[in-house]
C-alpha cells in the first residue's frame, strides 16, 4: 500500500507538472503573440507619424518653394530692374542724400502690381534695398516708409548682399513671423546692387494649411487631423500686441491656433518644452488619442544644437485604430484561454487514464514481485549451499540462510551479530584485502578457498563466490554463495595418498621389468630374432613411458606436500641455456627444428639448476612437439628490474585466450587442432609452475590461434651483497 501510495504522489506531482507546463508554454505563446501584434500596431502607428511628419516637411518645402517662384518672377521683370540700377547708381555716388523719388514714383506702380497679385496667397511684405547697407528703396504695403539702413538688424538681408546669393528662411520681427526670400541684382562684375525681399506670414502659411485640412476632412470621411505652429514664449513677447492678441499663452508654448484640444495639451504641460529634433508622441483628449508628431521649424542664422523656437506640431486621431486594436487583443486573449482550457482538460482525461493504466500496471508488477519473491526466497531458504548477504562498509552479516547455521554451528540471530572478521582466521588477512580489491575493481570475488571458524573452533575449508550491489539508497551489500570443500579435500588427500602409494609400489617392480628388457635386447640371452626383438623394443619403450608418469606423479605429489628438496647453488644463466639446448636439440632434429638461443645475459642465479633445468625442459620439448617440421624453436632472455624472464617462442598452432587458464593445471591437457595427436601427461607444466613459484618466481604463457606461442618464467637475479657471499 506504501508503494501504490508513492506512485499516486508521483503521479499528482506528474499532473501538477504538466498543467504548469501547459500553462507556462501557453502564456509564453500568448505574450509572444501578444508582443508580436503590438509591434505590428506600433509600426503601424509609426508610419501614421513619419507621413505626419513628411506632411509637415513638405509644407514648409512647399511654402520656401512657392515664395522662391514668386520673388525669382519678380526678379526677371527687367524695367524693375533698370530702376533697381539706376537707384543703385545714384545711392552709391550721392549716398543717403540722394534724391530717390522720381525713381520711387517710377517703381511703385510695377511693385504694386505684383503686391495686388501675391497679397491673396500670404504674402505679408514686399521691399527693395540697395546694397551695400541695406538701405530700404521702397516697401510695397508702406511706401510712405522708407530711406532706412538695415544693415545692423537684418542679417538674411546682408547676407544676401554680400554674398551675392538668393537667400531663403525664416525671420523674427515684431509683425509677425515671416518666411523671406531674397534676391540679388547684379552688374556686370556680379556685385550686388540691390535686393528684392518678398516675405509670407507663417501664420497665413499655417492657417491655408488648416483650411485646406477642414475642407478635405469634410468632402470625405477620414479621422480628425490638424496642423498648427507653436513659438516660444520669449518670441512672442518681442511681437505687437494686436498681432498677438488672439493667441494661445502658455508658460512652454504660444500659438495662433485657437484649439481646445492644443490649448488643454499646451495648458497641461503634455507637449515637451525642448524640442531639438522630430519627434512622435501619443496624446489624449475626451476619450480620444491622438498620434502627435513635433517637427522643428528651422530659423535663420540659428544652429541645429540651440533651442528651436518654431515647431510645427501635427495631429492624427488613432483611436478607432487603437480601439480595433484592443478588441482584437481581447479576442486573441480569450482564444488563448480557451485554447489552454482545452488543452488543459485533455492534459487531465489523458493523465486520469494514464495513472488509471499505471495503476493496473504497478499491481500487475507487484503481484508478480510478490511471486518471484516467493520463489527466490523459497530457493534461499531451501538451497543447500549457505548463502549471506554482508554490508560492504563494515562487513556484517546481515541475512544468512538455514544452510549457514548447518555449516558454522551458529542461529541465525548470532549470524546477524557477526562479520565475516569473526569468522575468518588472522592468518587470511592479506588474502583478503585482494579479494576486497578485487571486488571494489570488477563487483565480483572468488572462487576463494578459505578457511571459517566453527563455534566449536573447528576450521573449515569452504570456496566462496560473490558479487557487490547497491541498494539504491548509497549502500552496498555483498551477496555470497559458499561451499563446504571439506569432503572434497579429504577425497583429494586419498587420491593422493593412493597415487602416492601406488606409485611407489609400481616403482621398484617397473624399474626391473626396464631393466630386464635392456638387457634382453642388448644381447644377453643370446641373438634375437627380429619378430621379437621388435616386440621386446616396443615394451621397452612403454615401460619407460611408464616410468616417467610415475616419477611425475611423485614430483607433483612432493610439490603439493611441499616435501620436495631444493639444492640452491650459484647457476650462471648462459650456461643453464646452453645445456637445455644442447639436450633438447636431438629430439627436435628428429622434425629438422632448430633451437636458437638469443641474447643470454652474463647473470646468476640462485636456484637448484636440476629443478630449473626440468622446467627448460618441459617448456622446449613442448614447443618442438607442437613446432611444425622445419621451422626454428627460439630461446631468449629479457632482465626486468633485479629479475630476468626466460621465453620459449614456438610457431605451432596458437592457444586460444579461453583456454590458457588451464594449461597450468593438474592432468591438463588442451584439445589438439594437429593431424597427429601429440602424447603426454598433463603433468609437466603443473610440475614447472610450481618449481618456478618455489624458486621464488612466476609463469606465464602469451598466445593467440595461428600464431603460435610464448611460455616465459621469470626468476630473481642473484646479486651479491657481501664478499663472501658473492664468492
Amino acid at each position: 500500500m506504501a508503494e501504490v501510495h508513492q506512485e499516486d504522489n508521483k503521479l499528482s506531482k506528474l499532473y501538477a507538472f504538466v498543467i504548469a507546463l501547459v500553462l507556462v508554454v501557453f502564456s509564453i505563446a500568448a505574450w509572444y503573440d501578444d508582443a508580436q501584434r503590438d509591434r505590428h500596431f506600433q509600426s503601424r502607428l509609426d508610419d501614421i507619424q513619419l507621413m505626419q511628419q513628411a506632411k509637415q516637411q513638405l509644407l514648409q518645402q512647399e511654402a520656401e518653394r512657392q515664395l522662391e517662384i514668386a520673388v525669382d518672377l519678380i526678379a526677371v521683370d527687367q524695367q524693375l530692374l533698370q530702376w533697381l540700377r539706376q537707384a543703385a547708381e545714384r545711392y552709391q555716388q550721392q549716398g543717403s542724400e540722394a534724391d530717390l523719388t522720381p525713381i520711387r514714383q517710377a517703381i511703385l506702380p510695377i511693385l504694386n502690381g505684383y503686391w495686388q497679385k501675391m497679397t491673396p496667397y500670404g504674402a505679408s511684405q514686399l521691399h527693395l534695398h540697395l546694397a551695400p547697407d541695406a538701405f530700404t528703396l521702397l516697401r510695397a504695403h508702406r511706401p510712405e516708409r522708407h530711406s532706412d539702413s538695415l544693415i545692423n538688424i537684418r542679417p538674411l538681408i546682408m547676407h544676401s548682399i554680400n554674398n551675392a546669393v538668393r537667400v531663403t528662411g525664416t525671420e523674427l520681427g515684431v509683425h509677425g513671423l515671416g518666411l523671406r526670400a531674397v534676391v540679388p541684382v547684379l552688374n556686370s562684375q556680379n556685385e550686388t546692387l540691390a535686393v528684392i525681399e518678398l516675405g509670407f506670414n507663417l501664420q497665413n502659411v499655417f492657417a491655408t494649411r488648416q483650411e485646406y485640412i477642414a475642407l478635405r476632412r469634410s468632402s470625405i470621411d477620414s479621422p480628425p487631423e490638424d496642423i498648427a505652429l507653436l513659438v516660444k514664449p520669449d518670441v512672442t513677447s518681442a511681437l505687437h500686441n494686436d498681432v498677438k492678441a488672439n493667441w494661445l499663452h502658455t508658460d512652454f508654448w504660444s500659438s495662433p491656433s485657437q484649439d481646445d484640444m492644443l490649448q488643454f495639451w499646451l495648458d497641461n504641460k503634455l507637449i515637451p518644452e525642448q524640442i531639438n529634433e522630430p519627434q512622435q508622441i501619443t496624446l489624449s483628449f475626451n476619450q480620444q488619442t491622438f498620434a502627435v508628431s513635433l517637427l522643428p521649424w528651422p530659423v535663420w542664422g540659428q544652429n541645429t544644437q540651440q533651442n528651436r523656437p518654431l515647431i510645427s506640431v501635427s495631429w492624427h486621431d488613432i483611436s478607432q485604430q487603437l480601439s480595433a486594436q484592443q478588441h482584437a487583443n481581447k479576442i486573441t486573449w480569450s482564444i488563448w484561454a480557451l485554447l489552454c482550457l482545452v488543452t488543459l482538460t485533455l492534459g487531465v482525461l489523458l493523465v486520469a487514464f494514464l495513472q488509471r493504466q499505471a495503476r493496473r500496471e504497478v499491481s500487475q508488477q507487484q503481484t508478480l514481485l510478490k511471486q518471484s519473491e516467493q520463489k527466490l526466497s523459497a530457493l534461499y531458504q531451501l538451497s543447500p549451499l549457505p548463502i549471506l548477504l554482508n554490508r560492504f562498509s563494515d562487513g556484517a552479516f546481515v541475512e544468512a540462510n538455514p544452510a549457514m547455521t548447518k555449516l558454522t554451528g551458529y542461529s541465525i540471530d548470532e549470524i546477524q551479530q557477526l562479520s565475516y572478521r569473526d569468522l575468518t582466521p588472522k592468518n587470511y588477512a592479506e588474502a583478503e584485502q585482494q579479494q576486497l580489491k578485487s571486488l571494489t575493481e570488477t563487483s565480483r570475488y572468488g572462487p576463494y578457498v578459505k578457511h571459517y571458524k566453527h563455534k566449536n573452533g573447528e576450521l573449515i575449508d569452504i570456496e566462496l563466490n560473490g558479487v557487490l550491489f547497491n541498494d539504491g539508497q548509497g549502500e552496498s551489500y555483498i551477496w555470497t554463495i559458499i561451499q563446504d570443500i571439506r569432503e572434497i579435500k579429504r577425497i583429494e588427500k586419498l587420491k593422493d595418498d593412493f597415487v602416492s602409494t601406488v606409485s611407489h609400489e609400481l616403482r621398484t617392480p617397473l624399474t626391473s621389468i626396464a631393466g630386464s628388457l635392456s638387457l634382453l635386447l642388448g644381447g644377453v640371452g643370446g641373438a634375437l630374432n627380429p619378430k621379437a626383438e621388435r616386440l621386446l623394443s616396443i615394451a621397452h619403450k612403454n615401460s619407460q613411458r611408464l616410468n616417467i608418469l610415475i616419477n611425475d606423479l611423485l614430483d607433483i605429489n612432493k610439490l603439493m606436500a611441499g616435501k620436495m628438496r631444493f639444492n640452491e647453488t650459484l647457476v650462471s644463466l648462459p650456461n643453464l641455456l646452453q645445456e637445455a639446448v644442447e639436450q633438447n636439440q636431438p629430439y627436435a632434429n628428429q622434425d629438422n627444428i632448430k633451437i636458437t638461443l638469443v641474447n643470454a645475459p652474463q647473470v646468476q642465479l640462485l636456484v637448484d639448476a636440476a629443478r630449473i633445468h626440468q622446467v627448460l625442459s618441459n617448456f622446449l620439448s613442448n614447443a618442438i612437439k607442437f613446432s611444425p617440421a622445419n621451422t626454428e624453436v627460439r630461446l631468449s632472455t629479457d632482465v626486468i628490474d633485479d629479475r630476468v624472464r626466460i621465453s620459449v617462442q614456438d610457431q605451432g598452432a596458437g592457444i586460444a585466450t579461453s583456454d590458457q587458464h588451464r594449461l597450468f593445471q593438474r592432468f591438463s591437457q588442451l584439445e589438439q587442432h594437429t593431424s597427429q595427436a601429440k602424447s603426454g601427461t598433463g603433468l609437466g607444466l603443473a610440475i614447472s609452475r610450481e618449481i618456478v613459484l618455489r624458486s621464488g618466481g612466476e609463469v606465464g604463457v602469451n598466445s593467440e590461434l595461428g600464431q603460435g606461442a610464448t611460455f616465459w618464467l621469470e626468476l630473481p637475479i642473484y646479486h651479491a651483497t657481501s664478499p663472501a657471499e658473492s664468492h
